[in-house]
């Protein structure tokens, strides 16, 4: 390898453009915003891949005696 050949640009050549980085940030914060704002997940919709009941877990939970 010759002393002239550039081995490294550094992190200035792995930056994209300005216009570009705007884009993905506002795009990264749409993203953290919404998933923010959503309903946690119960277990049965993670893992098992069961939809909400309308009526809650909680309201389903309870026995009345």
């Amino acid at each position: 390898m010759a002393r002239d050949d550039p081995v490294d640009d550094g992190a200035e050549a792995e930056r994209p453009p300005a216009e570009a980085s705007s884009a993905a940030m506002a795009e990264f914060e749409e993203l953290l915003r919404r998933i923010i704002t959503a309903p946690p997940r119960t277990y049965e919709e993670v893992k098992l891949g069961k939809p909400r009941r309308r009526g809650g877990a909680a309201k389903a939970g309870v026995r009345r005696r």
